[in-house]
């Protein structure tokens, strides 16, 4: 899942700058859009979750 941030981030800063020099907003609307992917992706791949365990005394 890390991998896959550092590729959405790469992505989002390859369309950013395609898309500075170009007058259509696509561009920038994609690079915004992988941007928070990445960041999200990057967000969830830290997180874990740990399971409830059962106590002995039942």
């Amino acid at each position: 899942m890390f991998v896959l941030s550092i590729v959405l981030l790469i992505a989002a800063v390859v369309l950013f700058l395609v898309g500075r020099h170009r007058e259509v907003t696509g561009w920038k609307v994609g690079a915004a859009l992988s941007g928070v992917a990445g960041l999200l992706a990057a967000a969830f791949s830290c997180v874990h979750v740990v399971s409830a365990y059962r106590s002995a005394s039942r």
